[in-house]
């Protein structure tokens, strides 16, 4: 492992064990579950997505917004995987409404095709949980033409957003979650250098998997700036967040990263705990106001300050739009 890879595999294990940085009177915690957060809240009427709903924080997120009442739609990549562990859910709640569906977010066309499915059987969208990722995954080049991590972490999520828009809107109000991770500090993004090759390289030469996975999720940091102004004026709110270190099968790709995953263990966070500031952004009173806040342990931080530059919201913005041209 060269010396930059190094510093990022650190960087990352020292997220899980260190990074809390909410207010010191916060009624939440690292140690918070998504029950707490929902204690006594009813979600009955209530239409959630949440991408990557099968595994990790995705499933604690869908199984904590189903058995509160919600219909929650769990978009995955593959059928036969997601229903075998949604159906533990319902075997658990028979009464838990939960809606296996496919989408593969290294295909724009299955997003698409996922969208028109949706609208197809909901009219309302409350919650729509942008949560689906892949970290030190090997350069690959998609079938739309873009690198696999940018294009699963970041941009197939953005032209979910937009494929959904009305439903959002028609719910209203409503809310959009971005999972992002406090690496998003790390990432290497700047405005001298940000573009459309940079983001998403076409030449392994050009790749590092750990710095494509922080520069994805910085991307998901922006975007909630740009998103939160465009939706500002149709009441609904979005909200980016760090679920923390979770000992998660988000590590596969990487064996250091699986051994130094099992050397924090008990350090880090329990996919149940990761889920909850997801749920907590999505289902917490009082956010409507605070859209386009980073969040972290269920209370709003501060984030990177290249997340707060605007030079690069704008230029990021305009990257996306123009991979997006032929479909939006």
């Amino acid at each position: 492992m060269d010396s930059d890879r190094f510093i990022n595999t650190y960087s990352l294990w020292k997220e899980g064990v260190s990074c809390h940085r909410g207010t010191m009177n916060q009624k939440f915690n690292s140690s918070t579950t998504p029950s707490m957060v929902l204690a006594g809240k009813d979600l009955t009427g209530k239409v959630a997505i949440v991408t990557g709903g099968n595994c990790g924080i995705g499933y604690e997120t869908v199984k904590a917004l189903a058995f509160h009442g919600a219909k929650v739609y769990a978009a995955c990549r593959d059928l036969d995987r997601a229903n075998t562990a949604i159906d533990v859910l319902r075997a658990e709640k028979p009464t838990a409404q939960i809606i296996v569906m496919k989408c593969d977010l290294s295909s724009l066309d299955s997003v698409k095709q996922f969208a028109k499915d949706f609208i197809q059987k909901e009219e309302k969208l409350h919650m729509l949980i942008c949560n689906a990722g892949i970290m030190a995954a090997p350069h690959a080049i998609t079938e739309d033409g873009f690198e696999q991590t940018f294009q699963i972490n970041y941009l197939a999520h953005i032209y979910l957003i937009h494929l959904l828009r009305d439903a959002l809107i028609a719910s209203a109000p409503s809310r959009i979650i971005l999972v992002s991770s406090e690496i998003h500090q790390a990432s290497s993004i700047s405005r001298d250098n940000i573009s459309a090759e940079y983001l998403s390289p076409s030449s392994p030469k050009l790749f590092l998997n750990l710095m494509a996975y922080n520069n994805s999720k910085l991307c998901m940091n922006l975007a909630t700036r740009r998103l939160a102004d465009m939706y500002r004026d149709s009441n609904v709110s979005v909200h980016c967040l760090h679920p923390g270190g979770v000992d998660t099968n988000l590590f596969r790709h990487r064996y250091i990263l699986q051994f130094m995953g099992f050397l924090g263990k008990y350090f880090i966070k329990t996919a149940e705990q990761g889920a909850a500031t997801s749920v907590y952004c999505a289902t917490a009173e009082g956010l409507e106001n605070k859209s386009g806040a980073y969040y972290n342990n269920c209370a709003e931080c501060r984030q990177s300050s290249k997340a707060d530059d605007e030079q690069l919201v704008d230029a990021l913005w305009k990257i996306t739009q123009e991979m997006l041209s032929n479909r939006i």
